[in-house]
Order: structure tokens, then sequence, then C-alpha cells
């Protein structure tokens, strides 16, 4: 793969024109969402059905928040503008840990957005070298806790042992405890919420004691989760990609186009595999390359397994290249499988999936998707669609995950 520049701002390999126009489409929407907050600070409820009607709706009201303070923060909306205190006050009233592992995961997320807007902002402040800001911000982000009050360091690590406590016998996680989830114990988009959820909460100082315990558990999950055999594909080469005799192999001969599943094993369409799941398990091998690379467990039995699952995990995202729809689910949740590949390229250090640089192809998609009034809705999403399309949306936009120093690289 071609390695992605660390440095790189979202503009980076997109046409000049198109540059002003995604800057645009994301002041835009950050601007929309900020009118959407209600007077107690929250976003909404949400009405998400459960599996078969049984038992009440998923009501995520603390998560969808988190969500948007998350897409706000990462769109350079200051930490003390009143819309981001207003709604972290929402989620701060009771202190309490959220119910299901999305809610907990994305308030981890939303409180890791928290303190590294805290840093950019004194970073503005205080530094007016452009370089020694950089290197500010880079050494303050991995250790971000003393940017957070104990206060909400103590509210993370009570959500961070929610997480861990709630973790599978086989590896993965579901939405959490009183869901009804007709037998199944784990699924792949929570399983790649939580794992996001951990790394947030390690860079928040609430790294657990199990940490690498956990992630070693959650591998054996994902090598189940992901098909055992799939279409070899011909060896391809990305041409000169700026050097002059720069020329990466994108695919292998023999690398397999091999899924992930939303649920493993499922005998209804949750069993299928699909784009947005592929990304998220793609995207949940490389968090555990990342924290156990240096683990002697991993390093004996693992490592070459979990470098084949990158690899043909990417593999299918290429062959089943699209932006137009979410492979294998047609229209449902397009632009979380956007959102997908952008952790897949950002997690990954990959400027292109096969021979698609994924960032500019995608933003062009989205700004040109955008809504007059600033805002996303694809009508695919679960509620509300609206609200959720556009941060996910502008969570492409900004390149918005943060990268944890592992790349997908060929010996």
């Amino acid at each position: 793969m071609t390695l992605a520049n660390p440095g790189v701002t979202q503009g980076a390999g997109v046409s000049p024109e198109l540059v002003p126009r995604i800057e645009e489409a994301i002041k835009k929407g950050a601007a929309w969402l900020k009118t959407k907050q209600l007077p107690d600070g929250s976003w909404g409820i949400g009405k998400n059905p459960t599996y078969g009607g049984a038992g009440n709706a998923y009501e995520p009201r603390n998560g969808i928040a988190a969500l948007v303070l998350f897409a706000l923060l990462k769109s350079d909306v200051p930490p003390t503008d009143p819309v981001i205190t207003k709604g972290f006050a929402f989620l701060a009233k009771s202190g309490s840990v959220p119910a299901h592992t999305y809610e907990t995961s994305v308030m981890i997320l939303a409180y890791d957005a928290l303190a590294q807007g805290r840093i950019q902002a004194t970073a503005k402040a205080k530094i007016k070298d452009p370089k020694r800001r950089r290197v500010f911000v880079e050494k303050s982000r991995r250790l971000a806790a003393k940017w957070l009050t104990k206060k909400e360091r103590d509210h993370v690590k009570r959500m961070v042992d929610f997480l861990v406590v709630n973790q599978s016998p086989r590896g993965g996680w579901r939405y959490g405890p009183n869901m009804s989830d007709v037998g199944h114990s784990e699924d792949v988009s929570s399983t790649q919420f939580v794992l996001l959820g951990l790394m947030a909460g390690s860079r928040l100082g609430t790294r657990h004691k199990t940490h690498e315990k956990v992630f070693l558990k959650t591998l054996g999950f994902l090598h189940e989760a992901q098909e055992k055999d799939g279409p070899a594909l011909a060896a391809q080469v990305v041409g000169d990609t700026g050097g002059g005799s720069d020329k990466s192999f994108v695919v292998r001969e023999g690398d397999k186009a091999r899924g992930f599943p939303y649920i493993p094993g499922a005998p209804h369409k949750d069993g299928k595999v699909v784009g947005s799941m592929t990304a998220a398990g793609t995207v949940s091998l490389i968090l555990c390359k990342a924290v156990l690379r240096r683990n002697g467990r991993y390093r004996k039995t693992l490592a070459t397994r979990t470098e084949r699952g990158i690899f043909d995990g990417l593999a299918w995202l290429d062959h089943h290249w699209t932006l137009q729809q979410n492979p294998g689910a047609g229209h449902n949740r397009i632009y979380y499988y956007l959102y997908g590949l952008e952790r897949v390229g950002v997690l990954g250090s990959v400027e292109y999936i096969g021979k698609h640089h994924w960032y500019a192809e995608g933003a062009k998609v989205l700004v040109n998707a955008q809504k007059p009034d600033g805002h996303w809705n694809t009508h695919s999403e679960v509620e509300p669609t609206d609200i959720i399309d556009t941060c996910y949306a502008l969570l492409f936009l900004k390149k918005a995950t943060i990268p944890v120093g592992v790349a997908v690289t060929r010996d």
C-alpha cells in the first residue's frame, strides 16, 4: 500500500478547485449541526428498532449527543463554544455510564476530542511558529489526560471499565446488557467502536490493566469473523506516486478478497459480508496490531495471520470498490461505510485502496451530495438520519481519526 504522509491536510491529493469546496462543506455542516441542539443540550432521542420488535426501542440519546460533539470538535468548533459546553453538561448530568457499548464508546471518543480541542486551542493561543505548534500538538495528543478535569477523567474511567467487563467470551462486543439480540453475543460493528473507545481511553490516561489481554482476545473473534476464503486477485501496481520511482504493490498475486459480516454466522441478512463491516473488521485488526505489535504472544503466533487478514480485507474493499452504495448492502448506511473507509485509510496510513485515492474520491462524492442548508441525509441511517449522516460526512472530510503509529506495508 502507498503510505500516507502523516502531516497531510484534508486537501492533499485533491484537485485544487475541490479544496475550498471541502472547507466550505465542513463549515456549513458544522453550523447546521449546531442549530439542531435542543434546549437540554442534546440532539434528540432517536428510535432504533430492536430485532423482531422485541423489547423497548433502542434510544441512544447520549450516543447521539456524543457523536455530534465528536464531529463538531473535529470540525474545529472551539471547545469553549456554548454549544459544546452545553452538550457536555448534558452528558455529565448524572456522570453515569450508558447501558450500551455504542453510546459508551462514542462518549469516550467525544471526551478525547474535547481534550484534543483544548490542546489545539492552547497551541494556537500560545505558539506562533507553525512547526513548533505541530510538535506541541503531536506530543500532547498522546497523553491527553491532563487536558481533562478529574471529574471528566473519572467518567471516562468508568466507561472504559464498563466496556472491558462486557467483552464476550469469544472476544467481541454486542450492544450491551438487557438488549434484545436474538442470541448473538457480539457483532463486528460494536466491536470496532469499543476498540476505538478503548484506544481513546488509553490516550486519556485510563488504560485498563488488562488492555493487551482484551485486544488479544478480540483477535480470536476477528479471525473467526472474517471469511475463510475469497477470490484470489491479480497483482496490481500503483503508478508513479510522486518520487519518480515509487511503485507500490497494492495487491499481490494470491491476495484474497475476504470480508466481514455484521454478525458472523447469522442466518439472515446480518450474516452477509458488506463494505461497512469489512471496513470495520479491517480497522479492528489494525487497532489490535497497533496495541500488540510488541507483545511476545502476538509476534509468535498471531502477527502473520493478522497481517494476512488486513491485506485481504483491503483486497475485498478494492475488489468491490464503489462509493455510490455500501457494497453488499445497497444504499443502506452509505455514509457509515464512507466513514469506515476513512478509518481504514488513516489508521492503516494508506492513501490508496487498490488504485483508488479513497479521500479524493470520497470527498468529491460528499461535497456534491451536501444539501443547500449544510446537512447530509441519505435516508438510509438509523434515526435521526440527517444528524447521523451529517456527522459521518464531517468525520470523513476532516480525516477525524487519530493515527495509531502503524502502517500497512509490504516487505
